[in-house]
């Protein structure tokens, strides 16, 4: 097609038939004394029906990278178009807005293949023109669609010539128009104040903003001096230095304090300029202002919060999420010795004592998180190594939105108050002179005893101790002899004594003892004997060589009495009475344990005797193999015969040797005694049974079991096989990895082990499997019941199954 058909530019033309001057009468008619968005509809209006054009669109303008139309009237076969917009690339509208102004007279389609809209409309033919601003930019677009050719092109491009300046000037104006009245309501809305004032300084305008903030109304200001909010504070200069530079044309800015109508005074950020006309001349002038006040106030509690956290005798530590510290200050640096440099960066865990342990720490971060605070006592480590403890106050930091921003650490060194503490505490519970528990101390030790015994079903003993002629040493030698005295008992005493025992000064030359936990009276004995022992040794004090000694009298909780009073009364008896029998010894205060203290005394003394006099003897209980009525075995029990008191049972005699230390050579000479005698049984009879031999648990603590069933087996001879080792379930409860070991050993030997009294102890398959036993004795208490008693059927049965299970004998 024709260049010139396909492709015209709109230009100003005058009517040259009276069709197009008809036309244009028509269109000019129904736009006349119209403005705004009523020009804007009747102009569409009108040139839809006046050209023919079935499609008539006012657009805007919009959009960035995809620029687009938006209609501001469109209107299609006479009737509006709502929301009428489309994007701008690939369509007549885009060649008109580039070149002001084209028109295709017809197949406008094939023009712009892209265009679908034309496609879906049947558009035929298109004219449109730029709508230029003053500034001569485009601001929209005037354009017709028609679904036939335009047949009358002169008269509708005429047309389009005669209304495009005008619809550009009157959409400029509402554009302008539409920004004054945003900026209006911008300025109205605005949360600053604003002010505008003539060149006499009288208000012409205050916004909403300026009436919420001085409580003024507009109604009371318009007309007025703009000192009206003077506050009275504020200098002639400063007023002078706002005037000349705003009467200069320049800008001022500053702070300045202001008064409400209330009177109260309020800060606020200011400034102060001119406004000007077209002409470039000073109109009047504006303020605008930003209240400050809570600024101002929190800039005052910041300063004050700086000078208080600089000046503060606590320490204070900032840090961050991270825990790495941001600020301290000078109390921080004089307590830990760490400068601000040097902790600035680092965590609080620099000053860790090492005392607490994880669980300390852990217990303290979750306070922070749980409740947002942690106070308590905790000891740190200053930077010359010296460890000190400090009272610490930690609080989680969070901002409005309760997110985590850090923590603030408030402590103070509390080392002297520790100290005077201490020393408070020691001069209330304990004696000037001997440093020992005083009786205050003393007593409540002895409650808490009596309440725990009680609870425990255990035994406490009283021991109340008297320095035998104490007084002599006063008269003869001074009261500082006697006080050095007392000072080298009490430090026997406590050196003699480990805890729980408390050991107190009573009073002049009484101590006391309190021996908790007691489960043997024979223990009570031993410690009564071995603190006389301890007093009894001479001491030299100020160059005199003293010979004491000490009376002890013994009372037991709960046989003796059951509170404190009676308690100490009758151990203070039992004293006095070790006293009439010539000092130097103890009493208990009932006659039944004195019987038994002084028997036991005795039985002592002569097992030292007996294994040296060999007063030990050994008889054999025979072993019988159920299934054939043979004696396979037999077990080797040792006797005492005492030569005074008859046969001493082993029940006797036997925990008392474990006491005093003499097991080791019993156990000895019972095992070696019992393989001699095996051996001699090979010349009896062809076959000769074995032999068992008990062994006590502290013989696998203080020696090396193997190495001497190793020995014994060679100097006799005795096969191993023909011997086994009988020992109890508390040695393999223990599971001790030295009890297991030598166990291999013997095992490794060829000797047999045997659990003795299996049953009535704490039975466990776990270590019958961990140690290698070859036999399990089932204890008397349920084979005696066996014939008669169901529970104790059940109960052997089971533990044959179980040894069968396991191949055990």
């Amino acid at each position: 097609m024709d260049d010139r058909v396909r492709k015209k530019r709109v230009a100003s033309t005058r009517p040259s038939c009276p069709k197009t001057a008809s036309m244009l009468h028509a269109i000019a008619s129904s736009t006349s004394g119209a403005v705004a968005d009523a020009y804007f509809e009747a102009l569409a209006a009108s040139l839809a029906e006046n050209l023919g054009m079935e499609f008539v669109c006012i657009g805007i303008l919009t959009g960035g990278k995809a620029p687009r139309i938006t209609a501001k009237v469109a209107v299609a076969s006479g009737k509006p178009m709502n929301d009428f917009s489309y994007l701008l690339a690939g369509t007549p509208c885009e060649k008109a807005l580039s070149e002001k102004a084209c028109c295709y007279p017809e197949n406008v389609q094939a023009q712009f293949p892209d265009d679908e809209w034309l496609g879906e409309e049947g558009i035929e033919s298109y004219i449109g023109a730029a709508l230029i601003s003053s500034a001569g930019e485009v601001m929209g677009i005037l354009s017709a669609f028609s679904q036939l050719p335009i047949q009358n092109l002169e008269c509708v491009t005429a047309c389009f010539d005669m209304v495009v300046a005008r619809t550009a000037a009157e959409l400029e104006r509402t554009q302008t128009e539409e920004k004054l009245r945003e900026l209006a309501q911008v300025v109205e809305q605005s949360p600053v104040i604003i002010a505008k004032a003539d060149l006499d300084g009288q208000l012409i305008y205050v916004n909403k903003s300026f009436e919420k903030a001085t409580g003024y109304k507009a109604s009371d200001v318009l007309g007025k001096n703009a000192r009206v909010l003077t506050s009275g504070t504020a200098s002639d200069e400063l007023f002078e230095d706002v005037w000349k530079s705003i009467s200069r044309g320049d800008i001022w800015k500053g702070e300045i304090l202001n008064k409400r109508k209330d009177g109260s005074a309020f800060w606020a950020k200011a400034t102060f300029g001119p406004l000007k006309n077209r002409s470039g001349e000073v109109s009047g002038y504006i303020s605008i202002k930003e209240e400050i006040t809570e600024r101002k106030e929190n800039e005052k509690q910041l300063r004050l919060a700086a000078s208080v956290f600089e000046t503060a005798s606590e320490a204070l530590v900032v840090t961050g999420v991270d825990k790495r510290i941001k600020r301290v200050n000078q109390a921080f640096s004089a307590i830990t010795g760490y400068s601000r440099d040097e902790a600035i960066g680092q965590t609080p865990a620099m000053l860790q004592s090492g005392r607490h342990g994880r669980a300390f720490y852990r217990a303290m971060f979750k306070s922070l998180a749980e409740k947002g605070e942690w106070e308590g006592e905790i000891w740190n480590r200053r930077k010359n190594g010296e460890i000190y403890p400090e009272w610490l106050k930690i609080t989680a930091i969070r901002d409005d939105f309760g997110n985590l921003e850090g923590y603030v650490g408030l402590f103070s060194d509390i080392s002297k108050r520790k100290y005077d503490e201490s020393l408070i505490r020691h001069q209330a519970n304990f004696d000037a002179l001997t440093g020992l528990a005083n009786r205050n101390l003393f007593l409540d030790r002895l409650s808490r005893s009596l309440e725990l015994a009680e609870k425990n079903d255990n035994h406490v003993a009283l021991l109340f101790i008297d320095i035998d002629r104490f007084k002599h040493v006063n008269d003869t030698l001074g009261h500082s002899t006697g006080d050095q005295l007392l000072q080298i008992a009490a430090n026997r005493l406590t050196a003699k004594l480990s805890k729980p025992a408390t050991v107190a000064r009573f009073g002049g030359d009484e101590f006391v003892v309190v021996l908790p936990d007691e489960k043997n009276l024979h223990h009570i004995e031993d410690t009564v004997v071995k603190i006389l022992a301890e007093l009894e040794r001479p001491q030299r004090v100020n160059g005199n060589l003293i010979f004491s000694s000490a009376s002890i009298g013994v009372s037991v909780y709960p046989v003796d009495g059951r509170d404190t009073e009676t308690l100490l009364r009758k151990a203070d008896n039992a004293m006095h009475k070790a006293k009439e029998k010539g000092r130097n010894n103890f009493q208990f205060f009932t006659q039944e344990m004195d019987i038994e203290a002084q028997r036991r005394r005795e039985l002592e003394r002569d097992l030292y005797k007996a294994v040296e006099r060999n007063q030990l003897t050994l008889v054999f209980q025979p072993i019988l193999d159920a299934s054939s009525d043979r004696i396979v075995s037999a077990e080797a029990l040792v006797r005492w015969q005492h030569p005074e008191k008859g046969l001493i049972p082993p029940s006797e005699f036997i925990p008392l040797a474990e006491e005093v230390g003499l097991i080791n050579r019993i156990g000895e000479w019972v095992l070696r005694k019992a393989c001699e005698e095996a051996l001699s049984w090979t010349a009896i009879t062809g076959n000769p049974p074995g032999i068992s031999v008990n062994l006590s648990g502290i013989q696998f603590k203080k020696q090396n079991i193997p190495l001497l069933v190793s020995n014994v087996l060679y100097e006799t001879g005795l096969p191993p096989e023909r011997l086994t080792l009988e020992i109890t379930e508390s040695l393999l409860v223990d599971d001790d990895n030295g009890t297991l070991k030598q166990l291999q050993g013997i095992r490794e030997l060829g000797v047999g082990l045997s659990i003795d009294d299996f049953g009535t102890g704490y039975s466990s398959l776990s270590y019958l499997k961990r140690f290698p036993v070859t036999m399990l004795k089932i204890d008397r208490s349920f084979v005696m019941g066996v014939v008669d008693n169901a529970e104790d059927q059940a109960l052997v049965s089971a533990i044959l199954a179980m040894a069968h299970s396991l191949g055990l004998k």
